[in-house]
């Protein structure tokens, strides 16, 4: 039996990309094993052994048990390490600040997906265009949300904010959350439509995307595009 965890994986996955940051900011990343998997919502996966919607990511424990969802993942990961890296600690109000920009970044993520679906996976027949056009408004609806919480934003948007890339330590969740979102438009939709140029401060979040690239767990967890 294996000592280290097992990361039911997908190259392409936005939410597998997250934890493969996060465990590598932590310092964690050498306790994981990456095992990839095929994660198709019409195909019967191996996945479903250990979580019952078949979803990656999974990260699978030595003893057999697994926990699923990149949100679940990464908390769980933040513990082990010692807590209040990733996230501030349960009592700090400000974590719940960072949970929500988490979420925004999930559902971007969500609508990205589905339209991936609409307009690459479902037969052509079959394509609803309001429904493609109604995810692509939830997309560049959070991209300006996230525009309007960067760390230099001068603006009263309630809420928390995104970090700075550039500063010492670890990455907080919601910079690492919203920057996979970031890079799974690059990834899937780069010749569709140009986020950057597509909101009111895109070319600023894309300025702040481009700093989360060049830290050294970025840089580790990229995968090849397929």
């Amino acid at each position: 039996m294996s000592s280290k965890f097992i990361l039911l994986s997908n190259p392409n996955s936005p939410y597998v990309h997250k934890v493969r940051v996060a465990a590598r900011e932590l310092g964690l990343w050498e306790q994981i094993e990456v095992r990839d998997v095929i994660a198709s919502p019409v195909i019967d996966s191996e996945v479903a052994q250990n979580n019952p919607a078949a979803k990656i990511p999974t990260l699978v424990f030595p003893s057999g048990e697994g926990i699923f969802g990149s949100q679940t993942i990464v908390q769980y990961l933040d513990l082990i390490a010692g807590g209040g890296k990733l996230l501030p600690p349960s009592t700090d109000a400000r974590r719940i600040s960072a949970l929500t920009l988490e979420s925004a970044a999930d559902a971007l993520l969500d609508a990205a997906l589905l339209l991936r679906y609409e307009t690459f996976a479902r037969p052509e027949a079959l394509r609803w265009d309001d429904w493609a056009e109604g995810q692509k408004k939830k997309i560049f609806r959070s991209l300006s949300y996230f525009a309007d919480r960067l760390p230099s934003a001068t603006n009263s948007a309630p809420g928390g904010r995104l970090s700075d890339p550039s500063a010492t330590g670890v990455l907080p969740l919601q910079s690492i959350a919203a920057a996979s979102a970031l890079w799974y438009l690059d990834r899937r939709f780069s010749t569709d439509f140009d986020w950057r140029a597509a909101v009111s401060g895109g070319a600023a979040l894309a300025r702040w995307y481009e700093q989360v690239q060049a830290r050294e767990s970025w840089k580790a967890a990229e995968q090849p595009i397929s």
